[in-house]
């Protein structure tokens, strides 16, 4: 059964691309035709005696060369970064290493899953971040690169790990980025002509307002504006339902040969440990976001950077959501008497500003829940750890097939809270319960 599920997961990511890439192609064949004229009322028309295809042929040419310049740029800054650090081929060996696991484990793993998968892996980065993540890109004359985010590493079992990266191998195995990058050159070409006619049509109607005085031509013209946007709009999010389609379909298959090479056990318990540590870190900033709130003056959201430095802040091992919401105001009280001592040299020590902090973040509490007594919508959530009958946080195959029982039983449940208002067409992977089904499916797990 499993050939036959990956052979049809393959052929539906293919169809997926397909369709996209029609869609693009519609699109480029649409604006390619385009003649614009102000002498004309409509100012967008067809005019086949105008329509010069090297023009548009050369455009294409120069937006593609100028987004692969961009790529590179992307990537040569990415790997630059202050928090990137290179543990392979070359490694700084002067700072300090902190780490679960050694250097060599993880580029050993990591070649491992490679020789496995039949590639080549150029580069292996440790990303410094609190949220726990995995990603690769494969460019050609840059290599392929694997980077691995540091809380991955403190949250995972050795083996969860080694799926992980399996499942980053398989994207290059896959080519996947290679496939995305060359498919999105035809929508930013779409993308730029699209703004141009904008522009052009917007022009139009204050020469009409402003020049000529003619209400009835400004009143055509904004007609024409609307529905070329609503058209370009509509074709532009066909594009991207079926391009986001294509890469969750991707995801399924890499987590197909992440389980194929370290079995559904090890993958399985990786995808669910990742998705609660997701969870808790979705609480934590959704308390955060309501204790800044709470402040009068606040006319706008809190700052972004101020958020990465909280969730910095929060414990790197954390997963459960009932723990982050009582850590949020600990954290969040802290950052800001630290902010007051650091702005105005308040004489304060750590230990009274401690005193401070646990009575009012008790009180924060008890605050929240009286004003959201049903934040948590446990109704349209299945709790995988009541499967986890010895409460170590890892399901062990008998386990695992409870879980998926229960999964089953309750089809319009989703395994986390984050994704129970999430829109599922626009999201890159695809929601954790679809994903332990579909292994499950792959491998005959019930039955295992």
């Amino acid at each position: 059964m499993s050939s036959n599920l990956i052979k049809k997961i393959e052929q539906k990511k293919w169809i997926s691309l397909g369709i996209f890439l029609l869609v693009d192609l519609v699109q480029v064949l649409f604006v390619s035709l385009l003649d614009l004229n102000s002498d004309r009322a409509l100012i967008v028309g067809v005019d086949f005696s105008r329509t010069n295809p090297l023009v548009s042929v050369s455009l294409f040419v120069t937006i593609a060369f100028l987004q692969i310049i961009m790529i590179y740029g992307v990537a040569l800054a990415m790997v630059r970064r202050g928090d990137m650090k290179q543990i392979f081929p070359e490694y700084d060996s002067t700072g300090e290493w902190e780490c679960t696991y050694s250097r060599q484990e993880l580029t050993e793993w990591t070649r491992s899953a490679a020789k496995e998968c039949g590639v080549e892996i150029d580069k292996i980065y440790l990303m410094r971040s609190p949220i726990p993540n995995a990603f690769t890109f494969s460019l050609p004359l840059f290599g392929s690169l694997v980077a691995l985010h540091s809380n991955l590493l403190d949250l995972l079992a050795p083996d969860e790990v080694r799926a992980i990266i399996t499942h980053e191998v398989a994207h290059i195995r896959h080519r996947d980025s290679i496939v995305q990058i060359i498919l999105r050159m035809p929508s930013v070409f779409v993308d730029t002509i699209y703004v141009y006619v904008y522009l052009r049509l917007i022009l139009g109607i204050m020469d009409s307002l402003l020049v000529s005085f003619d209400i009835i031509v400004a009143g055509i013209r904004l007609a024409v504006l609307l529905g070329f946007i609503l058209i370009s709009r509509v074709m532009m999010l066909v594009s991207r339902i079926f391009i986001k389609k294509a890469a969750r379909y991707a995801e399924m298959m890499a987590d197909y040969l992440s389980a194929e090479v370290l079995g559904t056990k090890s993958t399985i318990n990786a995808l669910i440990l990742l998705g609660q540590r997701v969870e808790a870190l979705s609480a934590f900033t959704e308390e955060i976001r309501w204790l800044h709130g709470l402040e009068s003056d606040n006319t706008r959201g809190i700052s972004g950077s101020e958020l990465k430095r909280l969730v910095e802040e929060f414990p790197a091992r954390t997963i459960d959501e009932e723990q982050a919401r009582l850590q949020a105001p600990k954290l969040y009280l802290k950052q800001k008497l630290e902010r007051l001592r650091q702005v105005y040299a308040l004489r304060v020590d750590d230990e009274i500003i401690n005193d401070m902090i646990i009575p009012a973040a008790k009180d924060l509490t008890e605050k929240r829940k009286k004003e959201h007594p049903e934040a948590v919508q446990k109704d349209r959530t299945i709790d995988w750890r009541q499967a986890d009958q010895d409460g170590d946080f890892r399901l062990s195959t008998g386990e695992i097939q409870d879980l998926i029982r229960v999964l089953r039983e309750n089809p319009k449940k989703f395994l986390f809270e984050n994704e129970v208002d999430a829109n599922i067409l626009m999201l890159d992977h695809p929601d954790f319960r679809r994903r332990v089904l579909f292994l499950a499916d792959a491998f005959d797990v019930e039955r295992t």
